[in-house]
């Protein structure tokens, strides 16, 4: 699923998504971080995707940021 689906259906906004990665991780990540990667404009790197795959209860994968 794509991180822009899984925000929408889960009606997180992004702002929320950045608080949570930072409970989940202890780093801080911006909101135009997120917003490029719901765009298609940037991939997150490895470290992130684990988060954001832990975030997401696994829903959001690594292979959803590359159109496969």
């Amino acid at each position: 699923m794509l991180i822009n689906d899984w925000l929408s259906e889960n009606k997180v906004s992004q702002v929320e998504f950045c608080n949570r990665y930072y409970k989940e991780s202890g780093n801080t990540l911006t909101q135009g971080a997120i917003s490029k990667w719901a765009n298609n404009e940037r991939i997150p790197r490895k470290e992130e995707m684990k988060i954001i795959f832990a975030i997401t209860n696994g829903v959001v994968q690594p292979n959803d940021f590359y159109n496969l």
